[in-house]
């Protein structure tokens, strides 16, 4: 990895690069300096304070990483971002100060050594390119740069130690491998029905006295729920249903070009305005965008799903006017406002018996679910007469389906989906014909199934599996112990975040 600075370890040069390298780094090291410029408090961890400047640099690069796949993204989509990235921060926070707990320190040998192996500084060949690491320096703001690169190595370096401490805690024995072993190479195939906890909500009617006692004892999951579909339900913004006309801007068009396309857009403007011009029939006529075919209708929208200049026009004309030619990345467009609907937005005094009713019925779904399911057993095992068992399931549009072969090591089922109790339950089955007696619960419902095929593992293979299944095993169970160890931290912290954060 370290190409030339290996194999020339002890050339003068190579000698002179690592020792400035550790100059640098040494007198930075532990210094003051690496403190971020002191900025309003966001985030507290355990009294360590994370501040606004470093809350906002990583939530920009994270939102302009975003914006090359979502380059309409909306505030709220970037909003979303900003609660990760605090999430994140936090996380790395509590790891780095695990690391201190801990004793593990980072030595100024170990960051040169991420310096001449880190990617960013190397040549084509793998080499460490002096070159790159100086241009990268820069000159106005080297001491400052070098003092970022120090903090992000080191801080990455204590993260990784850590993460290296609780993944060598994890042990693996013969027997869970010979266990894993089985798992992944026995098959199972079931017959199964399965019966989803929606299909039987419309059927909860609870009276008023039922729904209003059963308000008074969930008063905060009903504020949950109302707070989780706020924007979707109870937040409706003020959305205008338009039409335009578009012309487009050719990704070759000069400025020429572009003052041609403007100059017939105006006239294109001068119809659209003249007495009795139809505007539908003007868009299907000249509009190069998709919607040309529905006379340029975009329907309804928000401020939030069209482009700025688009959004801004459109959102400050009335009810059937006509606008002036307004320029977007897209080209140039026309817009006539058909329609206006104000924001509404419902307080949760006025739908909490709605969102009770909702909650009551997913809360009490799943018992009537389950009863029936339970009827699905006498289906499966052939106690209930052919005809009746059709007319049983045709009363939910319900089928028998087949899931074909899937191994023990499986988390999910063929058709249907992750499902860990499902797989546990087909291979506590051994002998074909078998029924599981009662419903197993899954995401959403119940499912019955019968065991109609078992394939059990040669033992032969399992010397020459064993390695392999060993590292997937032990893998697994690294990385849920490093889950587990974070969770831990953040469930034992003093987390404060900041009113607006």
């Amino acid at each position: 990895m370290l190409g030339y600075l290996r194999n020339n370890a002890d050339s003068f040069f190579t000698k002179a690069l690592l020792a400035l390298i550790a100059v640098v780094f040494i007198f930075f090291f532990g210094s003051g300096a690496l403190n971020s410029p002191r900025s309003e408090l966001m985030v507290e961890v355990n009294g360590d304070a994370i501040r606004e400047q470093e809350v906002n640099s990583a939530w920009q690069r994270q939102v302009r990483f975003q914006q090359r796949f979502n380059p309409n993204m909306t505030e709220a989509q970037q909003l979303q971002i900003k609660s990760t990235v605090i999430d994140d921060l936090i996380e790395r926070r509590l790891m780095l100060q695990a690391a201190a707990a801990e004793g593990i320190t980072i030595s100024p040998k170990q960051l040169r050594r991420a310096v001449v192996e880190d990617p960013l500084f190397q040549d084509d060949q793998g080499n460490f390119d002096a070159k790159k690491y100086e241009d990268y320096l820069g000159t106005t703001n080297a001491q400052r740069t070098q003092q970022r690169l120090q903090k992000f190595y080191s801080e990455r370096a204590l993260v990784t130690a850590v993460e290296a401490m609780v993944r060598s805690g994890v042990q693996v024995s013969e027997v869970e491998i010979r266990e894993a072993w089985e798992k992944e190479n026995s098959k199972r195939n079931v017959e199964f029905i399965r019966v989803s906890d929606s299909l039987f909500r419309d059927e909860v009617t609870p009276d008023d006295g039922e729904l209003d006692a059963w308000m008074g004892e969930n008063g905060e999951q009903i504020k949950e729920r109302y707070d989780r579909d706020f924007e979707r339900k109870y937040n409706q913004p003020k959305k205008v249903s338009a039409r335009h006309i578009l012309l487009k801007f050719g990704d070759e068009d000069g400025d020429n070009d572009r003052d041609a396309i403007r100059t017939m857009m105006g006239g294109i403007l001068e119809e659209a305005r003249a007495e009795g011009a139809d505007f539908g029939q003007l868009a299907q006529k000249y509009s190069e965008d998709t919607s040309a075919t529905r006379g340029g209708d975009l329907g309804f929208f928000d401020d939030k799903r069209m482009v700025k200049p688009f959004s801004d026009a459109a959102f400050n004309m009335e009810i059937g006017a006509i606008s002036d030619v307004v320029e977007t990345r897209y080209g140039v467009h026309i817009i006539k406002v058909e329609d206006i609907t104000e924001a509404v937005i419902q307080p949760l005094d006025e739908v909490s018996k709605e969102i009770a009713t909702e909650l009551y019925a997913e809360d009490k779904a799943p018992e009537l679910a389950k009863e029936f399911a339970g009827k699905m057993v006498a289906v499966l095992d052939g106690t209930m007469d052919e005809a009746a068992a059709s007319e049983l399931l045709a009363a939910r549009n319900l089928q028998v389906q087949e899931t074909g072969d899937f191994d023990g090591g499986a988390r999910s089922v063929p058709k249907l989906g992750r499902a860990p109790e499902a797989v546990s339950a087909a291979f506590a089955m051994t002998e074909a014909g078998t029924v599981t007696r009662e419903p197993i619960e899954i995401p959403n419902g119940w499912v019955v199934m019968k065991l109609i095929g078992a394939t059990d593992p040669a033992a032969g293979s399992y010397e020459e599996d064993r390695a392999d299944v060993r590292d997937r095993l032990l893998r697994t169970r690294q990385t849920r112990a490093l889950e587990a160890y974070k969770a831990s931290l953040k469930e034992t912290a003093s987390i404060r975040i900041a009113a607006g954060a």
